[in-house]
């Protein structure tokens, strides 16, 4: 008797089935599957208003699919997101308030079909909003060699109202004259925020060019606050035979 052997591809596993003896193949039939899970934005930055996470999920063999989301090491709060489907792709739509905690979460699947299911679980970043407030550079003219003084304040959002951050990293950034728009800025300086989320800094004069404060990325990972970058302030360097105009 000539017996048949039939693989199937299971949550991406190569599983050997049973010999099958007779005429006849008989395939068990596939559990239900999740593919892939894309998330729009990766990292979700939730500031004074509410913000908005798309998942898109694709799955085999599931006429049924959820997606929920809960802060990492917490049982609250638990957030169901609608879907839609069409065809084996699916659509989830969930909302984030200001008053949701910041730091990790985890989103779980659930696929479900013909009395099985399949689950996949990942996490993502929910962060806080950040901004500079009042950043400034002086002078905005200055001999080469001299001190140019930073100043200004770093803010974040805490349920969904701005508070200021202390004890942040940030970044003193410069960007010269003429350089291309893709150029990576240079660090300057790397002062810490006083306990009213000040900062005060100050670097020679080498070459005209915009300065900017922004958050270093470390602190990121650290408080989860959204990367944030002042408003650029252009310095004028003279040096040489200018130098007597500042006199």
């Amino acid at each position: 008797m000539i017996r048949r052997f039939v693989s199937v591809l299971v949550a991406g596993a190569l599983v050997a089935a049973l010999p099958l003896a007779g005429g006849a193949a008989e395939a068990a039939v596939p559990g239900p599957l999740v593919l892939s899970l894309q998330l729009d934005p990766t990292q979700l930055v939730v500031g004074t208003h509410p913000a908005t996470l798309t998942a898109v999920v694709v799955v085999q063999n599931a006429p049924t699919v959820t997606l929920s989301a809960q802060p990492m090491n917490a049982a609250t709060p638990v957030k169901d997101f609608t879907g839609t489907a069409n065809g084996d792709t699916w659509t989830f739509n969930g909302t984030f308030n200001p008053t949701d905690p910041a730091g990790s979460w985890l989103l779980t699947v659930t696929a479900a079909g013909d009395g099985k299911t399949a689950t996949f679980k990942v996490g993502m970043a929910v962060l806080q909003a950040g901004r500079f407030f009042g950043f400034d550079a002086r002078p905005r003219l200055a001999r080469k060699g001299h001190q140019i003084y930073f100043s200004g304040r770093l803010g974040h959002t805490v349920n969904g109202k701005w508070q200021w951050l202390a004890n942040a990293s940030v970044n003193i950034l410069f960007r010269q004259q003429g350089s291309t728009p893709n150029a990576a800025p240079l660090v300057v300086k790397t002062v810490t925020t006083d306990g009213r989320g000040r900062l005060f800094a100050h670097t020679p004069a080498t070459t005209s060019g915009r300065y900017s404060a922004a958050l270093d990325d470390h602190e990121v990972d650290r408080l989860f606050v959204a990367t944030a970058e002042s408003h650029r302030v252009f310095v004028k360097v003279l040096k040489g035979h200018h130098w007597g105009v500042l006199r």
